[in-house]
């Protein structure tokens, strides 16, 4: 009965995964149609800076967190196992504030050397926007190192099915927030896209 549980949530949190990830591809039609290409442009470079930043902050933690985890489960140290758990918190999360204080305070720096010289396609936005854009996104990582600590804490428990079941509802709420807002936004007030990709 026990294996059968353990492969039903295997089962279970692969299928919520690729839920997940089925989510974030598709939303980016409806959004794209909102907020137009230039809108898409901003987007799309805030977000490839924001996700090396947050690949660099929380590389391997997730992974080693769930191992460590696992491995104390197995041994019954279980002190030794929520010490493990506040020290990659503290970890991670320091790692987390760093990240952003940088993003906020190079933002106009970061932004100039990424339209300048790497993206090909962000002549038609400014720096000041792409800048504005960057110090938006750079709050998430003031909160998803604590999240992905957790679930890879989760996983070590071999409780996969919430895990990724947690995923799927993040996405939820993260795509209707963006879709409703920027619905809203553009529909409802009439911002501009240059005003409104700056808190997307």
């Amino acid at each position: 009965m026990a294996k059968k549980l353990k492969k039903n949530g295997f089962v279970d949190g692969t299928l919520l995964s690729y839920a997940s990830k089925l989510l974030g591809l598709f939303y980016i039609i409806p959004f794209t149609a909102l907020i137009g290409e230039d809108g898409m442009v901003i987007y799309s470079c805030a977000y490839i800076i924001y996700n090396l930043v947050l690949n660099a902050s929380t590389s391997g933690v997730p992974t080693a967190m769930s191992i460590l985890v696992s491995e104390y489960n197995t041994l019954k140290m279980h002190k030794t196992k929520m010490k493990v758990y506040k020290i990659g918190n503290i970890f991670s999360c320091s790692l987390g504030v760093l990240f952003f204080l940088i993003l906020v305070a190079f933002a106009n720096n970061i932004s100039s050397f990424y339209v300048n010289t790497i993206a090909e396609n962000a002549a038609s936005i400014s720096v000041d926007s792409l800048a504005n854009a960057i110090r938006c996104v750079a709050v998430c990582l003031l909160i998803v190192p604590f999240l992905s600590i957790f679930r890879g804490f989760l996983q070590g428990q071999k409780v996969l099915a919430v895990s990724a079941f947690s995923q799927v509802v993040e996405q939820i709420a993260r795509i209707g927030f963006v879709l409703i807002g920027a619905y809203i936004a553009i529909k409802v007030f009439h911002f501009s896209t240059s005003i409104l990709i700056n808190y997307y």
